[in-house]
């Protein structure tokens, strides 16, 4: 005969159990959901993974779909992506440089830090490259100038067009503000005014 307590464990290992089945069917729905392969043949999804290698070969970016995917079939390849996506992010930080050259050598130094043993050396340099691409096509990198010391050149030769742009306005000021004779000479000296 069970006393109260072995019944209990009973009931709550049963509970136990089917609490986890539960937490099974709904990881597995919510893969199914969130996976766009669920319904292709094994063949297809083979062609769908090499599409993602070859986009992270070229340094594109992935879809959302693309990332679940990788995140449910293959987490290796994934972990990868995601090392791409993050070091994409972070060069990014170009915008923030103040010459082409500056751009250009932290552009160099970020691909040269990266292991010839690292696994995803192929995947990061392309990612890199192409973050790379996009800025100097963008209109910020246009507007940089080549180097810090031409900024600086800029910057005395807009100082120094200030500075004339300044002392013309102040001219033009000083002879806008100085009285002229109300009277013309010529009436001046009919009325006797000198």
């Amino acid at each position: 005969m069970k006393t109260t307590g072995e019944s209990f464990q009973m009931t709550s290992g049963s509970v136990q159990g089917v609490q986890e089945r539960e937490q099974d069917i709904w990881k597995k729905v919510c893969e199914q959901l969130t996976d766009i392969t669920s319904g292709m043949s094994e063949e297809e999804k083979q062609d769908y993974e090499k599409k993602i290698r070859a986009k992270l070969q070229r340094g594109a970016n992935l879809s959302v779909e693309e990332l679940n995917y990788l995140r449910i079939h293959n987490p290796e390849l994934y972990r990868s992506a995601m090392r791409v996506k993050t070091a994409k992010q972070q060069l990014k930080e170009l915008r923030h440089c103040k010459s082409k050259q500056e751009a250009n050598t932290l552009i160099a130094w970020t691909i040269s830090r990266i292991s010839d043993k690292d696994p995803d050396k192929t995947y990061l340099t392309a990612g890199l490259r192409k973050v790379a691409e996009e800025f100097k096509k963008s209109f910020r990198y246009a507007r940089l100038p080549e180097t810090n010391d031409q900024k600086k050149d800029k910057k005395a030769r807009g100082k120094k067009k200030q500075d004339k742009n300044s002392s013309d306005m102040f001219g033009s000021l000083l002879q806008m503000l100085t009285p002229e004779p109300l009277l013309s000479e010529s009436l001046q000296n009919f009325i006797g005014v000198n």
